[in-house]
C-alpha cells in the first residue's frame, strides 16, 4: 500500500459523518507544519453538523502557542472547556438517574 493511500484511509476527512465529540481547536496562524486553514475546515464541518465546537486562532503563534504570552489563555481554555464538558455530562447523569 502507497503512502497516497495510507494518507487517504486514515485522513479524518474520510470519517466527517461519525463525528460527535465537543471539540476546542486551537490553532495559531503561523504554523507551518499544519495551515489553520485545516482547522478552519474542521471547525465548519463540527458547526455543519451542530457539534459543539469552538475555535481559537492565535494570529502571532506556530505550531505550539507562545509559552509567555499565549500559554495561560491556552491552558485557561483548555481547563474550562474540559470542566465545561465534565459539569454537562455530570448534570446529564443526574437528571437520567434522578
Amino acid at each position: 500500500m502507497g503512502i497516497k493511500r495510507i494518507y487517504e484511509k486514515f485522513s479524518p476527512s474520510n470519517y466527517v459523518e461519525k463525528f460527535k465529540t465537543p471539540t476546542l481547536i486551537i490553532t495559531g496562524e503561523r504554523d507551518y507544519r499544519v495551515s489553520y486553514n485545516q482547522s478552519l475546515m474542521y471547525f465548519t464541518d463540527l458547526q455543519r453538523r451542530g457539534i459543539p465546537s469552538r475555535l481559537i486562532i492565535f494570529k502571532n503563534d506556530g505550531h505550539w502557542p507562545n509559552f509567555v504570552k499565549s500559554m495561560p489563555l491556552y491552558i485557561t481554555l483548555i481547563l474550562n472547556g474540559f470542566i465545561n464538558i465534565l459539569v454537562a455530562n455530570l448534570l446529564l447523569g443526574i437528571l437520567k438517574n434522578g
